[in-house]
């Protein structure tokens, strides 16, 4: 049976018991769990969903039994008691001592000067150690799952705690694995500042954040008025009351919405509004203190606590906003991004103008058309491979999408399209925006300009833009080099067409960017003459395309136009007739449809009309009246207690006034063991992946996000049945090692994975996406037909019928090109020093690859030539391997360097 769920739960259940009664429940019954919020993700749970111990660790027993033995839920009770009735959603608690652990099991007694309790049991606490100049502790979590750290800065260390599997455990880590302390080799350099800040130079009224300094109260500044996820930008130290003491208002004005733009997807509201901030559930919150003073700016892993990022003073706003959204990366837990060159700051591609925000950010002060993005270490060399967005949404979830169907381009009565009404943001690296426009029937113009809408520093986007006719075929589409913008001028026949824009990419994988985090807002400016009108082009007038339809018959009226003769048509696919179609042509304006499904699927609408003794169509898309639920929200298909298909199910469900979904699916009412989507859903149907296929009982829980918050609906069915044994899905396959063959193929291996059943093989292609290939049941796949002498990239995941694993990472196969017929032998002779290195030439050798170890093997550069310029520091450890078009020997023996 569905049941609705909503926080008022909670609140009335606050009023009718003892809050000392609450907290034992909270943190100890198995009745009440930590949030559902579906946007909340266990922090430690990495991109291949694994955490490996290691020796040096102890092991503190389970989370709950961890925090009863510390005594917090006494103290918690004890300072709740005083009040019963309390239904705020914190409490501070005040300051509060308690003695952890080290790895050695040495007492290290701590206080809490910030002790906040959620109702919902999550735990948040930060202070310092006891005696100890210049220390820290941070504490977070709940029953399940605690984490947090102990930092002794003058010692020169770090403790970790960490939840693995149903274990807390503590270990030793270096400091600057939980406090980077950013010292930016380039921090001082002379900066030419970029000539461009906004692609449009005036305000957009709907993104506060979007355009130049409105004259507001930069105290009370906010990107997302409304959002219960917050930053907070404290300027209490350089300003009183909106007034700076030592920077123009403008200042502050752009370094806010260089940090609104760098967290624009997320739905988070980005501020200077201390009140906004303090009125926020603590676990929700995080904040960087601005400060008058120049200096290294710094930051802890600290997002949900009182904890704060260290802001100094930078000469200009431009890299004030930039060094804020790289702290405030450190906040939510990100890494540097190093690589060659930079060191542990990567600095960037200068051909593309892109470097990461983690990287060295100074670099592209003097681009006109700099990129700073979020990443996960792509590029060739890349030292730190996390995906920013798994770990920043393990925090905040996504926004959802804000254009989910297709939507009208406003153009005014003399054609022109203002920026000011046409604009939309890019939520996800899948997502797409459509723009609906017709050209009358004497033909038109269109000149278009689609340009990211947010300052340089923040904003993400690299657009690209496609115009599609009204069969889906791509009449144009761009993506400027270099440029960020899409622009379109072409003259146009009469008929429908979509502007579809999405996230841009440029180059390759490994020098370049992929379309991973080109997200944010773009607005749309130029002209269109010859527009329709709506007296040229007949347009169903009766029915919003996307709308739900009223039962098995639907009446569709349209406005004649310049069409003298017309056809209605409905099927189950665009252009179909399977479910209605008029067999001669009418010269009604309308007509009703029979036949039609009631079962919540899709049903395509085709309106065919004369011109000019020309037949031409529009196509439209509605929902399907669902017979079972009435049109009310709820998954339509699967009915409840249907047996599903297999370990992967399609659902379908209507939206009501719903604008976001996401599935949970589990042994259990509520659990996600089985499946957890990664991001916000936002049309009408999903696939669910790793379901079982033993015949048991499968829970589907059904989020829904309406007026402001998320709530649940919940269902059973019952599981496939295919007669196999697997728990679990297989684990993700390593990166796959290349052989050519021949100049047009070559054959990839992985590892062979325990209890997968097929692999599905992937190419990167048209510099953007990757495209599956083909399914094997074997660890390796031959690909045939590739063009001679090109570079391939390949990556692998493992199937089975309970799921399949993360991909694998991708490997790159350069094909040759000339009349090799081997690889060359492995280099000998290694020598050198941090500086330089060199070598013994191989025979038939084009190329050699050098890495050196970060915690893994990095690749830092190839020459030509047996020698290389490391250009590092200290003690180094280095390999090198001789290559040609026709492969790769293995690496040398590794040597020291100093």
């Amino acid at each position: 049976m569905k049941t609705n769920t909503t926080h008022q739960f909670l609140l009335r259940f606050f009023q009718k018991i003892r809050l000392k009664v609450l907290f034992a429940c909270l943190f100890f019954s198995p009745i009440l769990q930590a949030t559902s919020d579906p946007s909340l993700e266990n922090w430690n749970k990495g991109e291949q969903n694994t955490l490996i111990s290691t020796p040096t660790q102890l092991s503190l027993g389970t989370p709950a039994s961890f925090l009863e033995q510390l005594g917090i839920n006494e103290i918690a009770a004890k300072n709740l008691s005083l009040n019963d009735n309390i239904t705020n959603s914190q409490s501070n608690l005040g300051l509060t001592n308690f003695t952890l652990v080290d790895n050695e099991g040495g007492g290290i007694e701590v206080v809490a000067e910030n002790f906040f309790l959620e109702t919902n049991g999550t735990l948040s606490m930060n202070g310092h150690a006891t005696g100890i100049p210049n220390s820290e502790f941070i504490l977070q979590g709940n029953e399940n799952n605690v984490y947090g750290w102990i930092i002794l800065r003058d010692r020169n260390l770090a403790y970790e705690y960490t939840t693995v599997g149903k274990n807390l455990v503590v270990d030793e880590i270096a400091i600057t694995d939980v406090h980077p302390v950013c010292d930016f080799e380039h921090h001082k350099h002379d900066r030419l500042i970029a000539t461009t800040k906004h692609a449009f130079q005036y305000s957009l009224s709907d993104i506060p954040h979007i355009g130049p300094y409105p004259g507001t109260h930069v105290g009370q500044l906010e990107s997302k008025p409304g959002s219960s996820y917050v930053i907070l930008l404290d300027t209490r130290r350089v300003m009183s009351n909106g007034i700076p003491y030592d920077v123009s208002k403008e200042f502050i004005w752009t370094t806010w919405q260089i940090v609104a733009a760098s967290f624009s997807m997320f739905d988070v509201n980005v501020t200077t509004n201390q009140r906004v901030y303090d009125n926020a559930a603590p676990s929700r919150r995080g904040g960087a203190t601005m400060y008058r003073e120049s200096g290294r700016s710094s930051c802890h892993f600290a997002f949900g606590t009182s904890t704060f990022c260290t802001l100094y003073r930078e000469s200009d706003a431009y890299g004030q906003g930039r060094i804020a959204a790289h702290e405030i990366g450190h906040l939510l837990h990100l890494a540097h991004d190093g690589g060659y060159p930079g060191g542990e700051y990567y600095n960037g591609i200068p051909e593309f103008e892109w470097v990461p925000v983690m990287g060295n950010i100074w670099m592209g002060t003097s681009w006109n058309n700099a990129l700073y993005q979020w990443s996960k270490g792509e590029y060739s060399g890349a030292s730190n491979r996390e995906d920013d967005f798994v770990k920043i949404n393990r925090f905040i979830p996504f926004k959802p999408d804000d254009i989910s169907n297709t939507k009208a381009l406003i153009i005014d009565s003399g054609g022109n399209v203002s920026a000011a009404n046409n604009i939309g943001q890019i939520e996800y690296n899948t997502d797409s925006d459509s723009f609906a426009f017709s050209i009358g029937s004497s033909g038109g113009h269109v000149n278009l300009t689609i340009d990211r809408a947010e300052h340089i520093g923040g904003g993400m986007l690299d657009v690209h833009a496609r115009i599609k006719d009204a069969s889906g075929n791509i009449v144009a589409q761009s993506n400027k080099s270099v440029n960020r913008s899409a622009s379109f001028d072409l003259t146009l026949s009469a008929g429908n067409y979509t502007l579809e824009i999405t996230g841009g990419a440029e180059g390759t994988p490994s020098r370049g960017f992929s379309k991973y985090s080109s997200l944010g807002y773009y607005a749309i400016e130029g002209t269109i003459s010859g527009a329709g009108t709506g007296n040229d082009i007949p347009i169903i007038n009766n029915i919003a395309n996307g709308s739900t339809l009223s039962g098995s018959s639907q009446l569709f009226s349209w406005n004649s136009g310049d069409a003298t003769e017309f056809r209605l048509a409905a099927g189950s696919s665009q252009g179909a007739e399977d479910y209605y179609g008029i067999s001669k042509p009418t010269t009604d304006t309308s007509e009703t449809a029979t036949g039609l499904p009631t079962d919540g699927s899709i049903v395509h609408v085709t309106l065919h009309y004369l011109i000019k003794d020309r037949w031409s169509q529009s196509y439209y898309t509605y929902t399907a009246f669902d017979e079972n639920n009435n049109g009310k929200l709820g998954i339509t298909s699967p009915t409840e207690g249907e047996t599903l298909s297999g370990s992967s199910q399609l659902f379908r469900w209507n939206p009501g006034n719903a604008t976001g979904f996401w599935f949970y699916a589990g042994s259990s009412r509520g659990a996600r063991d089985y499946y957890r989507n990664s991001s916000v859903i936002n049309g009408t149907s999903h696939t669910v992946t790793g379901l079982p296929t033993d015949g048991s009982t499968v829970h589907i829980t059904f989020h829904y996000y309406e007026n402001g918050q998320w709530s649940q609906l919940y269902y059973t069915y019952k599981a496939a049945n295919d007669g196999g044994s697997c728990t679990s899905a297989p684990a993700t396959p390593n990166k796959p090692v290349n052989t050519a063959n021949s100049s047009t193929s070559f054959t990839a291996d992985w590892n062979s994975v325990s209890q997968a059943t097929s692999y599905a093989v992937q190419l990167w292609v048209n510099d953007s996406e990757w495209q599956t290939v083909d399914t094997t049941s074997d660890s390796e796949y031959t690909f045939k037909g590739l063009p001679a002498g090109s570079t391939q990239y390949v990556r692998v995941n493992a199937s089975n019928s309970c799921g399949s694993s993360y991909y694998s990472y991708w490997s790159e196969m350069e094909l040759p090109s000339d009349g090799c017929t081997s690889a060359p032998a492995v280099p000998t002779g290694l020598n050198g020093s941090s500086r330089a290195i060199s070598w013994n030439a191989v025979p038939g050798a084009t190329r050699y690859d050098v890495e050196y170890w970060t915690g893994v093997w990095t690749y830092h550069g190839s020459s030509s030539s047996p020698s290389y310029s490391l250009g590092l520091s200290g003690t180094q450890y280095v390999r090198v391997r001789a290559s040609n078009s026709c492969g790769n020997s293995q690496y040398s023996n590794w040597v020291t360097v100093y």
